[in-house]
This record gives structure tokens, sequence and C-alpha cells, in this order.
């Protein structure tokens, strides 16, 4: 028989390779629980420190984010094609989620528990709108939208 001849793996390779992965998701591990330094990053590490009801919570913060943009954007765009027409109204438009009373806009988004929205003839839009433990809210001159906790004024703030 041969030195050099050898059939299967030996009990070092198998340690060494356990290492290597060991070293890898320790890296890896480190990462994800550690983020950034931005306040988006010490968002998810209060939420991680929470556990699961935070992450939910954050969750439904984002969705309320992402269904307000996506509510304005459809409103502006409505607005535009309405002005391209000449049907545009001189009057401010108001949807107000709580009603079923809004027009069926077609945005990407996740419908509001309730509050409204506001658009006016210049295609500028505020809004003020909720759903379980978050406020989304926008005035006609701002570009942003800021979501805060929910509170009893949330629909009358200032901003619509």
């Amino acid at each position: 028989m041969k030195l050099n001849d050898k059939h299967g793996i030996a009990l070092i390779d198998l340690l060494i390779t356990i290492i290597i992965i060991a070293t890898i998701s320790i890296i890896a591990t480190s990462i994800v629980m550690n983020p950034t330094s931005d306040e988006e990053g010490m968002e998810n590490h209060i939420n991680i420190e929470k556990g699961v009801p935070g992450a939910i919570d954050y969750s439904k913060k984002e969705a309320l984010f992402n269904s307000a943009h996506g509510l304005v954007k459809a409103a502006e765009k409505e607005c535009l094609f309405k002005s391209m027409d000449g049907s545009i109204s001189t009057e401010t438009v108001i949807y107000d989620f709580g009603k079923e009373t809004h027009n069926n806009l077609d945005f990407r988004g996740e419908m509001p528990r309730g509050g409204i929205m506001k658009v006016n003839d210049n295609c500028a839009v505020s809004l003020s709108i909720y759903n379980d433990n978050w406020c989304a809210l926008k005035s006609f001159d701002e570009t942003e939208i800021i979501v805060v906790e929910l509170d009893e004024n949330c629909n009358q703030h200032d901003r619509p």
C-alpha cells in the first residue's frame, strides 16, 4: 500500500472545514445583528432587542409609509391625467379613508384603516392616514412623508 493513497476524509480535514464554516457564520451574524449607525439601522437594532413584537410593529410602520407613498403618487398621477384632459377641478379633492367615499385609486400598498388625503388644484397632496399604531403625515408644501406614533389627534394634525 502506498503512503499517498487516501480513501475518504481525514479527521483533520473535517475539523478544518468546521472551523472555517464557524468563522464565516460568526462574521455574518455580527454583521446582521449590528446594523450601521444610521437612524434606520438603530431602529432595526432596537426592534431586534424587543423581539417579534418589535419587528412586527416596525413592519407595520414601514407598510404604512409605503402605502402613504403609493397613495400620494397615485393621487398625483390621477390629478395630472385630469389636468391633461382639462377635467381638473378647481376645488380640493378629499379622500376620506374611514368612510369608503374615496375614488378607487390604483396604488400599491394596503388601504389605511382611516384618515384623510387632499389633492389641490395644483396636484399637490397632503395626507394624514393611520393604521393600528402609526400615523403618516404630509402637508401640501412638504415633499417627505413622516410616520409618527398614532395618537388621538392623528386626523387633526394641521398637515391636510
